[in-house]
């Protein structure tokens, strides 16, 4: 899976699909999460609505990320 996503990386800069993203936006995050992890995962480009964790690790809490969304964006 994350050789996966690692091979969506290098292709989003080698054939320029980054220049397709509204960068600075928070469509532009989402087209490059979903570019990034389609097929991998089932919310790919989505802004989740929950908090996760994997691994023991707890990603980013759901409401100060929608909170740090909507100020900077």
């Amino acid at each position: 899976m994350i050789k996966k996503s690692i091979a969506n990386a290098y292709r989003l800069f080698e054939t320029d699909d980054i220049d397709k993203f509204e960068v600075g936006k928070t469509e532009g995050l989402q087209q490059i999460h979903e570019y990034l992890f389609d097929k991998l995962y089932d919310f790919a480009g989505k802004i989740r609505s929950k908090n996760i964790s994997k691994g023991g690790l707890r990603f980013v809490n759901h409401n100060f990320a929608i909170y740090q969304f909507n100020r900077r964006y």
